[in-house]
């Protein structure tokens, strides 16, 4: 009955690729000790991979009947509507978000990967900006940085036809240690300033 002891099962088993005796194990913690909001910050990932997006979202709901101000649990709710392609309630949750704690950089980049999307680039752009700005502050080295600030702003200031200002972004998102998919979003980009210059 020990929750380390299931919540290490749990990671074992998730490790090992058994996603439904993961969340089993989390399941059952989570009955012994309803108020530890982090079980549902570890259960809900696994409820993702396995594309049942409402049930990540009802655990990020009791993470929030616990702590409505809780912002890690509104940018998650965010991140994965958005996920589900529900970008109003992406929306919604993800200004909620930045309301409650308007330096949280993770908010502000969930909030325009959002309005990215819905080919609201300026909007977009303005929050990149935010995002940038509070991890700069903050100190944050290059490699601890989110790189879908630079790269996405890049992208929406190229699509904008504003190269001059997505080429250095570009630039320094490869710094960031981006994820592949990252670089190939980078590299497209930067493809896509040359050929408008030529």
């Amino acid at each position: 009955n020990s929750v380390d002891a299931r919540r290490a099962l749990a990671l074992a088993m998730a490790y090992t690729g058994e996603f439904d005796i993961a969340i089993g194990q989390f399941e059952q913690a989570i009955q012994a000790h309803p108020r530890l909001n982090v079980l549902y910050f570890e259960l809900a990932p696994y409820y993702i991979n396995k594309q049942n997006f409402d049930a990540a979202i009802q655990a990020y709901d009791r993470v929030l009947a616990n702590d409505s101000r809780n912002v890690k649990a509104w940018t998650r709710k965010c991140e994965t509507f958005f996920q589900q392609r529900n970008d109003i309630s992406a929306r919604e949750s993800c200004e909620q978000a930045v309301e409650l704690d308007p330096t949280y950089p993770d908010a502000w980049k969930q909030l325009g990967m959002v309005q990215y999307t819905s080919r609201n680039y300026e909007g977009s752009i303005i929050s990149f900006q935010t995002c940038l700005q509070l991890m700069t502050d903050a100190g944050w080295t290059l490699e601890e940085q989110l790189g879908e600030c630079y790269t996405y702003q890049g992208l929406a200031n190229q699509l904008l036809a504003r190269c001059d200002l997505a080429v250095p972004l570009f630039e320094i998102g490869l710094q960031t240690d981006p994820s592949d998919t990252l670089k190939t979003f980078i590299y497209r980009g930067l493809e896509l300033c040359i050929d408008s210059d030529t």
